[in-house]
């Protein structure tokens, strides 16, 4: 990228978070590249992600979030086939990213990179869907999933979601975790990227590897060996500790690579 990082710096500088990448209505012109982190990077020469294909849909356009290096996109493709394939009807796409990545005014803290996205749990939503058209598979306040709204396909497409070898990780409900646990799976290897974290009862979370055309990506460290069965999924059960809770500290998005300075000013 080193034409991109040459490129003049505007004086609303993309080291500032959130300083117009959602104003920015198109891809940059450049071959595609994921920048930077997932919680701070952009997206050069992103592709835009059809609105429907086989075996998935797309929802909420208007919020402009259905771009993704083309990794992502061939990734929502190929999943959509095998979902048609094995009869388990048709998956809706959120958020992926913005036309050149960057934070998001809301939403999210990650999605930067055109490496993220948004999978629904519910299946065959309509035409057209909106957020209240979300199934949620936990109910707040509870660890168990919902059985009325869980089911085999459910748990198949996350199996089909997570064998694919570009997936780094995919962010489910502790809840649902569980549950793929409990089921008996003849491989259980693939139930390794399946993390536990904060909500994702509505929806799971897709998190591409760094491309091989990126070389300025840089990758989480890989999963703990295992299926994350066992303490670690465990501990996300434990009742909270006694005695007042410590404030958190306010979050302060880390600084983007100087990169995306060019990337956010490019035609």
């Amino acid at each position: 990228m080193a034409a991109v990082a040459a490129l003049a710096v505007p004086s609303n500088a993309a080291g500032q978070p959130g300083a117009g990448w959602s104003s920015v209505a198109l891809p940059s012109q450049h071959p595609a590249e994921a920048i930077g982190k997932y919680n701070a990077g952009c997206l050069a020469g992103g592709s835009t992600i059809p609105q429907t294909g086989p075996g998935f849909q797309l929802t909420e356009i208007d919020r402009d979030r259905r771009y993704a290096h083309p990794d992502m996109v061939a990734y929502i493709l190929d999943l959509g086939l095998r979902m048609e394939e094995a009869g388990l009807g048709r998956m809706t796409v959120e958020d992926v990213s913005q036309p050149r990545g960057g934070p998001m005014p809301s939403g999210h803290r990650s999605h930067q990179m055109g490496l993220d996205a948004d999978i629904w749990y519910r299946l065959d939503a309509p035409p057209r869907p909106t957020e209240a058209d979300q199934w949620y598979m936990v109910p707040a306040g509870f660890r168990d999933v919902d059985r009325r709204v869980w089911t085999d396909r459910q748990a198949e497409m996350l199996r089909l979601a997570a064998t694919d070898p570009r997936v780094a990780r995919i962010f489910v409900n502790p809840g649902v975790k569980q549950a793929l646990c409990d089921r008996s799976w003849a491989n259980r290897d693939w139930l390794r990227v399946i993390r536990p974290w904060y909500a994702h009862a509505a929806h799971f979370h897709v998190r591409l590897n760094c491309p091989v055309d990126s070389p300025s990506c840089e990758p989480q460290e890989p999963p703990p060996e295992g299926d994350g069965c066992g303490a670690e999924l465990a501990s996300w059960f434990e009742p909270p500790a006694e005695g007042p809770s410590k404030p958190k500290p306010a979050y302060v998005p880390p600084p983007l690579p100087p990169a995306c300075t060019g990337i956010l000013a490019a035609p």
